[in-house]
């Protein structure tokens, strides 16, 4: 086995990626694995990766591509919000707090939001790397968020590839069944 190059978005790096690595280090011994924090579709397309995981609303076209996690989207609020002491929020109680925008990165988008100005909606996967002075609340109708892995639709998948999508697969599961280990999220039916 030779290098197996895969891009994954910060949300997956934080989320699933390592404990997937650490599954395939097992199972090809020999391969050099390489990981890219990156959009991943962008780089399954340029060909800088084998392997793409990222967390979406729907499929991509030029990529063969599976479901690995999916849930709705919850609610980021600074932890001293008057919000959270809601169980669950809808769109009439988030009116009068400004959604924050005009920042790509979610790490960024979360450090407006930990120093109160204003929420956003991130995948409940996302609660491994939400910083602290941060609370995830439910929100009622919330769009959905879907953890994908990918591979390119027209090259033969290599063993490793497999190996890779597998062993992300794995991961996700695992990821379902642990709790946030850095946010308070509440979900009450």
């Amino acid at each position: 086995m030779k290098r197996l190059r895969i891009a994954a978005c910060p949300v997956a790096t934080a989320a699933v990626v390592p404990r997937a690595l650490r599954v395939l280090r097992r199972r090809l011994p020999g391969a050099e694995l390489l990981l890219e924090e990156t959009a991943a579709e962008d780089a399954l397309r340029d060909g800088r990766a084998d392997v793409g995981v990222w967390v979406s609303s729907g499929s991509a076209p030029d990529v063969i591509d599976s479901v690995l996690a999916s849930g709705p989207m919850v609610v980021a609020l600074a932890s001293d919000h008057s919000l959270t002491r809601l169980h669950q929020l809808d769109d009439e109680a988030l009116a009068a707090t400004p959604r924050v925008s005009g920042v790509g990165s979610l790490a960024g988008r979360l450090a407006l939001v930990a120093a109160g100005e204003g929420y956003d909606l991130v995948p409940a996967l996302a609660a491994e790397i939400v910083p602290a002075g941060i609370a995830l609340r439910p929100l009622a109708g919330a769009p959905s968020w879907e953890l994908r892995a990918a591979r390119p639709a027209d090259a033969l998948p290599s063993v490793g590839t497999l190996a890779a999508i597998e062993a992300l697969r794995v991961a996700a599961r695992r990821e379902r069944r642990s709790p946030p280990a850095t946010a308070t999220l509440v979900a009450h039916a």
